[in-house]
């Protein structure tokens, strides 16, 4: 008991110590003033690429699994065509440019099953099962 007593009265002459010296004597008024400002501007001009994924960052992925019997098609409106996915093939989709946004369709068997409009931020990733069920992710920074 009394070696916690020790502990904690150096403990907290330790801190009454660095209260009792003037560390910021020598800092003028205009030096805080400045200092202030520079914070404030750092956070006012926040890099919008902060929020956005980077050109060649995935904006989807699909991989149909290798025992799937059917037709699956990934229609990008930011690329040109369709592009026919085979089963045990897998596709990515990748941004060419900062930020780059892509709504897309997938269909299976010709019909609709997925549709989406990912953003700058996102990534997703699409799996075809072989009862052509459709398991997605999807990651946002």
């Amino acid at each position: 008991m009394k070696r916690r007593e020790l502990v904690l009265t150096l403990s907290t002459i330790t801190v009454l110590s660095g209260c009792l010296t003037d560390s910021n004597a020598n800092q003028t008024e205009s030096d805080t003033e400045n200092d202030s400002e520079d914070v404030s501007q750092t956070e006012s001009e926040a890099d919008p690429s902060d929020y956005e994924m980077g050109e060649g960052t995935s904006i989807v992925e699909v991989t149909v699994d290798s025992e799937f019997d059917g037709d699956v098609v990934l229609n990008p409106e930011c690329r040109e065509g369709e592009i026919n996915i085979d089963a045990g093939e897998e596709i990515e989709i990748t941004r060419e440019t900062d930020g780059e946004e892509c709504k897309y369709k997938l269909y299976i068997n010709g019909e609709e099953k997925l549709s989406r409009d990912d953003g700058s931020d996102a990534r997703a990733i699409v799996t075809v099962t072989k009862d052509g069920d459709i398991e997605d992710g999807y990651e946002v920074i």
